[in-house]
């Protein structure tokens, strides 16, 4: 629990909260923005290629492994925040 008596701890103790964060902010981070490019480059897709082409295929399958990477990489800051940054922050606090 967060409280009056752990701000006074220091910069160090600070420090190693916002580093046990990091352990899986980055992975989500990098998951939801490449969602959001495959969102974007689907969207593009749909405005610019003839529905079914063949080239609409290929930018239909670039985006879905982008989605597929996506999810691996929530999936993986899921589990890193579950097992890993939990016990991490428990032990720090």
């Amino acid at each position: 629990m967060i409280s009056l008596q752990n701000i006074g701890r220091g910069v160090n103790h600070a420090l190693g909260l916002i580093g046990t964060f990091a352990i899986y902010f980055f992975p989500e981070v990098a998951g939801f923005l490449l969602a959001g490019i495959a969102g974007g480059v689907i969207s593009k897709a749909v405005i610019v290629e003839k529905w079914g082409s063949k080239n609409f295929q290929n930018v239909l399958r670039d985006a879905s492994i982008l989605l597929l990477v996506s999810v691996l990489f929530l999936l993986i800051a899921g589990l890193l925040e579950s097992y890993v940054a939990v016990g991490l922050i428990k032990a720090l606090v």
